[in-house]
């Protein structure tokens, strides 16, 4: 597997290397059904998944330092995937960094090459800054990491889109959409016009920690903003109780990160 340093650097901000849990004071590393690569942090409050596709990737660069980065059929790393320690993901992502210059002529220096068949307790890892190789072995964190897929929550975006007009508004809006898509916009209607909202205003007030906020914003930009698109979704829920949603999705990468709710006052 090849993965993006700045995941490595970034995610590690949405882990909790001082909790009694251990397996939150690293990143879960795994491969999804399809062959994607993913990582996931959590420290409770907070959660941040990151997926990418590393295939092309890894047949341009098979190995660094003698670490093969193709997926291992002796591993079934999308069922048992691994959880790297914090303190090597930091150590490892500024291992033998390449030059910005050496990045443009080569981006697979922009990766950490990690043996999948060598996850057994321990794991490889390589990075490479195109003249010099950094090597690793590292030891993976024990314990059972959270199911961290279940705590995405499936909502709609365009529920607030029937929420807050009149009947007769919503069904203009119906009849004038495309006949593919009437029938799923019948359906989001009905099952949203009854969406509580605040009497008399638009908004939707839920109450979060602004540091949490901030430093996940920040953890998103730097995997996948770019000085053309420096947005990312965000997703906040009619119900108050229920956790905002971070997304961000390019050609190469897509975030997706959760922040739960603080008591509301």
């Amino acid at each position: 597997m090849l993965i993006p340093r700045k995941v490595l650097s970034s995610l590690i901000v949405a882990s909790d290397d001082a909790s009694g849990r251990y397996a939150l004071g690293g990143l879960r590393i795994e491969r999804d059904p399809s062959g994607k690569a993913v990582a996931a942090a959590t420290d409770g409050r907070r959660m941040m998944c990151v997926e990418w596709d590393d295939s092309k990737t890894s047949e341009e660069t098979p190995q660094v330092g003698g670490v093969q980065t193709g997926a291992s059929p002796d591993c079934d790393f999308s069922r048992d995937g691994m959880v790297l320690p914090v303190d090597v993901c930091k150590s490892i992502a500024r291992a033998a960094k390449p030059r910005v210059s050496a990045l443009r002529r080569k981006p697979e220096l922009g990766y950490i090459a990690l043996e999948e068949a060598s996850a057994n307790g321990t794991v490889k890892l390589a990075a490479s800054d195109g003249e010099t190789v950094a090597e690793s072995t590292a030891k993976t964190l024990e314990g059972r990491f959270p199911h961290f897929r279940d705590v995405i929550p499936n909502y709609n975006e365009r529920v607030s889109h029937f929420t807050f007009q009149d009947e007769e508004t919503c069904q203009r809006q119906i009849s004038k959409s495309h006949f593919q898509e009437r029938d799923a916009l019948e359906k989001l209607y009905k099952d949203t016009k009854d969406a509580p909202a605040f009497p008399g205003s638009a908004a939707v007030r839920v109450r979060v920690d602004a540091k949490y906020l901030s430093e996940l914003a920040d953890a998103i930009h730097k995997m996948a903003g770019s000085d053309v698109d420096k947005g990312l979704t965000l997703i906040v829920p009619l119900d108050p109780r229920c956790p905002v949603v971070l997304e961000k999705e390019t050609d190469d990468i897509k975030i997706q990160s959760v922040l739960m709710p603080l008591s509301i006052r």
